[in-house]
């Protein structure tokens, strides 16, 4: 991937780093910023400019940004590494590691400056906690479950919708012990009345519950904003929501996830099969059990965005390579046995396992291919902005304030924005809290020296009269789409 060389791999990007530039200049991340999102990730960002600099002109502001989305993309690819090789061995969790580096979309987030990646790297980290506590009984499993889940919710709060599932396994594990090296034992602790034995998985959970409550607040704290569930949680979930996108259909997109990916379903469409034909453990139903969840979840989520993809990815990379376990074991012990005696159950994964493993080895380069070509997007895409940043550059030392809805643009310069536009999101559009009245009103309170409209053709339609008033258009001959304002005292 060109981690440094591409401007921006996605426009939330921007969002995410003018709402830490606002964060760190001292504004309120929910009243006047308008963010969303739960606070750690901003707070991480933030606490990068003093490393950078903000004025400085020799890094980008997404220098080290991006490099921190990339080690928690190192950890989501290790986990799940890990995980599989505690379940399948080596060669198949380096298999499910080769997966996943070509999944939809995983390189590209790996280095996108949002936080959905970073979320369920330690969301999958607190499912890895408990795969080793189910193995060893250690209490610092739990403990570092907890913490990384509450963590995890701090990032992005869409990993809420796994807590129900860990939950509900932390209790199973609790409650069906292999050993008497696990939970409390009366060999262990004589001294605990024996009624309380009944109550141990319990109190298991509670203290996974209560780890994981104690990161997600420690985590507000070290944000210094009150607890805003409302502006975090609630304007995601609202009825309305569904109405504000009725060209999005959330059914349709998640079939195009699984249809981009239709190797890795048929694989997993196999793993799964294995698990519930054959004898498992409930761990080993754990990623059907997530996939099935978020497919579930995804499905009734208004709008649906392809970064979204990455909650499925770890368990149906999971369950692909149980898939191709199962298919590769099944070729070399049977592949000298004559087809007729084979019994008519192998009849439906033989073949099956056949078309996945197919399929899979087609894809493949397909997907490498267009991860190369999408890369070529971006850089060509970079290029276009070229002409407007030269702009923004040239009357940067008499710039105050850049009115943008494109907000990379600004920051990749070193200008700040309004804080209350640092969040110009589609859903602040849809919803109305970005309106006519609204920009014309925070436009004339800043007169900022510059302005950059290209993603919201309505905003240029509303702003049309005063921009023509008081600013000169400087076009952008490669990106005509892209309009630049200089406000005509700037000379």
């Amino acid at each position: 991937m060109p981690l440094f060389s591409v401007l921006q791999f996605d426009t939330d990007e921007g969002i995410e780093l003018a709402k830490a530039m606002a964060f760190h200049q001292g504004f309120d991340l929910y009243d006047q910023v308008a963010s969303d999102q739960a606070p750690l990730f901003t707070l991480l960002v933030s606490g990068l400019y003093p490393v950078l600099g903000w004025s400085s002109s020799h890094l980008t502001p997404y220098f080290l940004p991006r490099l921190m989305v990339l080690g928690f993309a190192f950890g989501l690819w290790w986990t799940l590494g890990e995980i599989l090789r505690l379940q399948l061995g080596n060669t198949y969790a380096w298999a499910g590691l080769g997966l996943l580096l070509i999944s939809q979309s995983f390189l590209r987030l790996s280095v996108s400056i949002m936080a959905g990646l970073p979320a369920v790297t330690l969301a999958l980290w607190a499912f890895y906690g408990l795969l080793q506590y189910e193995r060893t009984g250690q209490k610092r499993w739990v403990i570092g479950s907890g913490l990384a889940f509450g963590l995890s919710l701090q990032l992005k709060m869409y990993t809420l919708l796994l807590a129900p599932l860990l939950g509900v396994y932390w209790l199973i594990v609790s409650l069906n012990p292999r050993d008497d090296r696990h939970r409390f034992s009366p060999k262990k602790w004589p001294w605990i009345p024996p009624q309380l034995w009944t109550f141990s998985p319990w109190i298991t959970l509670g203290q996974w519950v209560g780890m994981g409550a104690i990161a997600f607040v420690m985590g507000q704290l070290l944000a210094g904003e009150p607890l805003s569930l409302d502006r975090m949680l609630a304007v995601h979930l609202q009825d309305n929501l569904q109405s504000r996108f009725v060209q999005e259909n959330s059914l349709r997109d998640l079939c195009l996830f699984y249809l981009a990916e239709l190797d890795y379903t048929l694989l997993a469409g196999l793993g799964a099969w294995q698990i519930l034909r054959y004898p498992s453990t409930a761990l080993e139903k754990l990623p059907i059990a997530w996939l099935v969840l978020a497919s579930v979840a995804l499905g009734h989520h208004k709008p649906l965005w392809y970064h979204h993809y990455v909650m499925l990815s770890p368990p149906l990379v999971w369950l692909a390579v149980r898939g191709l376990a199962l298919a590769g074991r099944t070729y070399y012990h049977d592949h000298w046995i004559p087809f007729a005696r084979r019994f008519w159950r192998r009849l439906l994964p033989r073949s099956y396992g056949t078309i996945a493993l197919v399929l899979f080895c087609l894809a493949t380069p397909v997907k490498i291919t267009l991860i190369h070509q999408q890369n070529q997007f971006f850089l060509t895409q970079t290029a276009q902005y070229q002409p407007t940043l030269a702009t923004l550059k040239t009357y940067s030392s008499q710039t105050h304030w850049v009115f943008t809805d494109m907000p990379m643009l600004p920051m990749a310069t070193h200008l700040p924005i309004p804080p209350e536009i640092a969040v110009f999101s589609r859903k602040r559009v849809a919803f109305g809290e970005i309106n006519e009245t609204w920009v014309n009103e925070l436009i004339q309170r800043y007169q900022p020296e510059q302005v950059i409209l290209g993603r919201f053709p309505e905003v240029k339609a509303w702003l049309a009269p005063y921009l023509s008033a008081h600013y000169r258009s400087e076009p952008n001959p490669i990106a005509p789409k892209i309009i630049h304002y200089i406000r005509q005292d700037i000379s």
